[in-house]
């Protein structure tokens, strides 16, 4: 039990997560993108995306991220990110950090769907009301691979 900063008592019980399938979509409209939707064994889908060299981090997802995946007994967004972490130090910002953020956010979408909450709730509440955004929109054609 966890009591929010509006104080609403939550029920974070949630079981552990058990993953079924890993699947991967994309879009002729924007091929760079690629969008992860994570499956798990009651029904639920957390969906997470990322963006450039989709067609190398849909291969990483499914011939390495996968096989890790499906093993776990728990996929927890912290035990995933510690399974799917290279060996080898830091790895840049190649398909592999790509391929394991979007499983990042589809595991959080996943675990918010479970616990029956908005993330931002999950995640402590909302600290501001408001916050300023900003996004570069160049058309369909921008940065395709």
């Amino acid at each position: 039990m966890k009591v929010d900063p509006a104080g609403i008592t939550l029920d974070l019980s949630v079981e552990p997560t058990r993953l079924v399938a890993i699947e991967t979509v994309r879009s002729r409209l924007q091929s760079n993108v690629l969008h992860v939707l994570l499956h798990d064994s009651e029904g639920n889908v957390g969906l997470g995306e990322t963006f450039y060299g989709a067609s190398s981090v849909e291969h990483y997802v499914h011939e390495t991220a996968s096989a890790s995946l499906r093993e776990s007994r728990d996929a927890s967004p912290e035990r995933v990110a510690r399974l799917l972490s290279s060996y080898v130090g830091f790895s840049g910002s190649g398909a592999e950090v790509r391929g394991n953020s979007a499983i990042d956010i589809a595991l959080w979408d996943l675990l918010s769907r479970r616990a029956g909450l908005p993330l931002r709730r999950l995640l402590g509440g909302p600290v501001v009301d408001s916050i300023p955004v900003y996004n570069t929109c160049a058309g369909n054609n921008y940065v395709n691979a």
